[in-house]
């Protein structure tokens, strides 16, 4: 079947073909016909891509504003790859404004200035084609007499694991109001000062596949207090200036920001290490590798106090000077260090979330090089990372200072977080239960960025399957859900031809196939978000896709409504890796969990056409999922073994059984008897365990069955080594440091908040509250503590406020108090409380 053909003959036609151009429409490209009875909407196909209700997209900017660039043909012929570009725009005003409203986007990255002082970062990553700008108001910089406006710009000129590159440019518009009602407007044009610097090094390795560039500044280059109204200008061009004119092109819409901009706060280092004097790789040209083979030089675990002014003396040329500063948890941000030492003594900066054996940082330098460097001017250097932030707790700072004497006066970070206010919590009298708490909720705050992203240390991507349940875990501590629904729509964007979306979105680096548990996640996921938020808007707008999504998987189902021979990337939880088994799902054939994945998915896809009213996709899904459903239990399930087993290959089950593919079953097949028995092989030395990516499941099919002792015994025993690590974060895998046959040993990441699963133990269990009806509108509360814990106290943030209460065992019995928002009602034991304040006593 032609491509044109199935699109036409799926829901999504007439949505989809206003993503795809005629002449790849129209391709010979073959794609396997869906089965009979996939499920068409019976609504008529709305938009692919909406924007925000009543946006007009050719008033966002006058097309008199430009895109602005440094004055050379480079920048719209020959793709520049980190260049970096100051721009300036001085102006007078008769008087402080009282609004000053700026509209400002660049490609790549743009830092701020206004007379002066940092005002802040951006953009919020994007599809280039809903190309998020920012709005910030300047009244409070802005003052009568001369202004300046400073912008640095970093373009990238390449694809990372966040950004799509289109061109290099500054674009901004500053609206002017005074008192006297006056308006004046100034946009980035010709009359704009920009200067191509050479302060920053354009040939820098990148960090990875995932980020930019390594920063290496030379502050000897950096034009001094070029960020001042009094600074001398007048030997930088005039900008280059591209009017927007009658097209955005190549930023077909320009949205104003969905989110609130990013939180900043400076932290100061708190403790330093003593000087370690090593020897020197002079002769290692690869700067990665030269930091590594100094690094690992530190022969012997390092020791702290607390942090002071530290000086040490000039290192000769065959040595380099070791000074390690300790942030005390894993916190994501802007490394900065005030110093002083001769000109052209360079600072290699190596970030760590943690020491290996307690004295370096570990990296591969092929794949992973979570480094920066600093080059001084002579006298006190004040300076700080422009826009390569990392995730890190030791920031190890290798000192070439064959000049003279070199002197760090203060180190610190100035973070970066998506603000929320997180109040959710769940508290007992037990101290590793509060600790792993903060833990997790710090973990979730530093993956909450401009998007959930997996990690801050590492790759810093939007992934699906991360963001799913970080979305989760998000409403239980702050109830905002802005993140999750820009989730969803980013996402949305990457959906191809046939239905399939990428695993992570906005993202150019393509080295990494689909993961096709992602896509269902992301199904799934639109329900996540009307059960907590009530909104069921982004499913509205993006039912066609959605039905799509779905579609793209019946091509794959087998004569008993299997899915059989999904292609790409299988992933469903590495289970125990690296330190032991993982899942068997790699040989291909029926993957059990895939086909469970896929039953949410059906389920989720019928109640949300129930609350769209689709009747028609609403009976289609229902009875898929019941079909699947059915052949699951029928053709999967090991009764030998009393659990199903991770795959099924020519007929041949897997030998192991795991834990994530039978919480799942739990979840999604009502079978108490045969739950009865998979419950047996959790926590078994035999059984392949879930890694911290699969422990919600493992939760919530535990608590299902009201075992919340063996919950907590899992999380104390596999959360222990965690906290006890005291890195403030959740982990990737159960392990950070791992030896391989090699002889090399791998770091794993140390902050991914796909680890916080705890979260659902605390709230879903400990406090015991599950939604009913969307937002929280009709809520049970029924708590499950462990016989270890006698008490507890939460309180849980909905779209119309607290629901907060403590309970306390007495005897057989649970007293519980608890507050019930206006317009919800709580279920208690079978009985319904409307709003206030109530206290029962409930069977323990």
């Amino acid at each position: 079947m032609k491509r044109r053909t199935f699109l036409r003959n799926s829901a999504l036609y007439a949505a989809g073909a206003t993503l795809i151009p005629t002449a790849h429409a129209a391709s010979d490209t073959q794609v396997s016909k869906p089965r009979a009875g996939a499920p068409e909407s019976s609504q008529t196909a709305a938009p692919l891509f909406q924007a925000s209700p009543g946006t007009t997209y050719r008033r966002i900017f006058s097309s008199r504003s430009a895109l602005i660039w440094f004055p050379d043909n480079r920048a719209y012929f020959d793709t520049p790859r980190n260049e970096w570009c100051y721009f300036r725009k001085t102006f007078d005003l008769p008087a402080a404004p009282t609004k000053a409203a700026l509209r400002i986007f660049a490609d790549s990255r743009y830092r701020l200035f206004v007379n002066g002082a940092y005002i802040v970062r951006g953009p919020a990553r994007s599809d280039p084609r809903f190309q998020a700008f920012d709005i910030l108001d300047l009244a409070p910089h802005l003052k009568a007499g001369r202004n300046l406006i400073a912008v640095q710009v970093l373009y990238y000129g390449y694809n990372t694991g966040q950004y799509l590159p289109r061109v290099p440019c500054l674009l901004a518009e500053l609206d002017i109001e005074n008192g006297s009602g006056k308006k004046r407007a100034l946009r980035t044009d010709a009359s704009w000062k920009v200067h191509r610097s050479a302060s920053f090094d354009p040939d820098a390795p990148r960090v990875n596949g995932c980020q930019g560039a390594i920063e290496i500044f030379d502050a000897r280059n950096e034009p001094e207090n070029w960020t001042q109204p009094g600074f001398d200008d007048s030997a930088w061009p005039a900008a280059k200036a591209r009017s927007l004119g009658r097209e955005q092109i190549p930023y077909i819409r320009l949205l104003p920001r969905d989110i609130p901009m990013l939180e900043e706060n400076i932290i100061p280092a708190a403790r330093i290490s003593s000087a370690q004097v090593v020897t020197a790789h002079e002769d290692e040209t690869f700067f990665p590798q030269r930091a590594r083979l100094e690094l690992d030089e530190i022969k012997t675990r390092l020791s702290f106090s607390p942090f002071a002014e530290t000086s040490v003396a000039a290192s000769g040329n065959a040595r380099v000077t070791i000074i390690t500063v300790d942030f005390a948890r894993v916190t994501p941000g802007y490394f900065r260090l005030s110093a002083t030492a001769p000109a052209g003594t360079r600072i290699d900066i190596a970030y760590a979330e943690d020491l290996f054996e307690g004295r370096c940082a570990l990296f591969n330098p092929p794949a992973q090089r979570p480094l920066d460097s600093f080059i001084l001017s002579g006298g006190r250097n004040d300076l700080e990372i422009a826009f390569a932030w990392k995730g890190f707790r030791y920031a190890q700072l290798i000192i070439r200072n064959p000049g003279g004497a070199f002197t760090l006066h203060g180190a610190s970070l100035r973070t970066r977080m998506y603000p929320v206010n997180q109040y959710g919590h769940v508290r007992t009298p037990d101290g590793f239960q509060r600790e792993l708490h903060a833990i997790c909720a710090h973990a979730l705050r530093g993956c909450m960025q401009d998007g959930f992203i997996d990690s801050p240390s590492r790759e810093q991507q939007q992934w699906m399957g991360d963001g799913r349940w970080q979305a989760v875990y998000n409403y239980y501590l702050s109830g905002d859900s802005r993140l999750h629904r820009r989730l969803l729509y980013q996402i949305a964007y990457s959906q191809d031809a046939e239905g399939l979306t990428k695993s992570r979105y906005p993202d150019g680096h393509e080295n990494w196939s689909p993961i096709p548990s992602y896509c269902l996640a992301w199904v799934t996921s639109f329900d996540d978000y009307h059960r907590f938020t009530g909104d069921i808007t982004p499913a509205a707008d993006l039912w066609p896709n959605i039905i799509m999504a779905l579609r793209w998987f019946t091509r794959y189902e087998n004569q008993n409504g299997l899915l059989e021979n999904v292609p790409f990337w299988s992933y469903i939880d590495l289970g125990g890796y690296p330190a032991g088994p993982k899942l068997d799902i790699e040989r291909g054939g029926i993957i059990t969990a895939l086909n469970l994945l896929y039953l949410e998915s059906l389920r989720a896809a019928a109640h949300l056409a129930k609350t769209l009213g689709d009747a028609t996709a609403q009976a289609a899904f229902t009875a898929r999922a019941d079909t699947l459903a059915a052949s699951i239990s029928k053709h999967l399930w090991d009764d030998s073994r009393g659990a199903y087993p991770d795959c099924y290959v020519n007929g041949e089950a897997s030998k192991s059984i795991s834990e994530p593919t039978n919480a799942l079953a739990i979840l999604h097949l009502n079978n108490t008897n045969r739950n009865r028995r998979i419950l047996l092989h959790f926590g078994r030395a035999e059984t392949v365990i879930s890694s911290p990516y699969s422990m919600p499941l493992v939760m919530r099919a535990l608590l299902r069955h009201n075992r919340a002792d063996l919950a907590w015994r899992l999380v104390r025993e596999r959360y222990q080594p965690i906290v006890d690590a005291d890195l403030g974060t959740t982990w990737e895998y159960w392990k950070v440091f791992h030896p391989v046959p090699s002889g090399r040993v791998h770091a794993h990441s140390a902050s991914h908040a796909w680890g916080a699963a705890p979260l659902v133990l605390f709230f879903e269990g400990f406090a015991g509250v599950r939604i009913l009806e969307p937002a929280f509108k009709r809520f049970e509360i029924a708590p499950r503590l462990p016989s270890s814990l006698d008490e507890a106290s939460f309180v849980i943030p909905t779209p119309a406020g607290k629901i907060e209460g403590q309970c306390k065992r007495n005897g057989s019995r649970i007293d519980l108090s608890f507050t019930v928002p206006q317009g919800c009602a709580a279920v208690v034991a079978s009985r319904e409380y409307p709003n206030g304040t109530h206290t029962v006593s409930i069977p323990s």
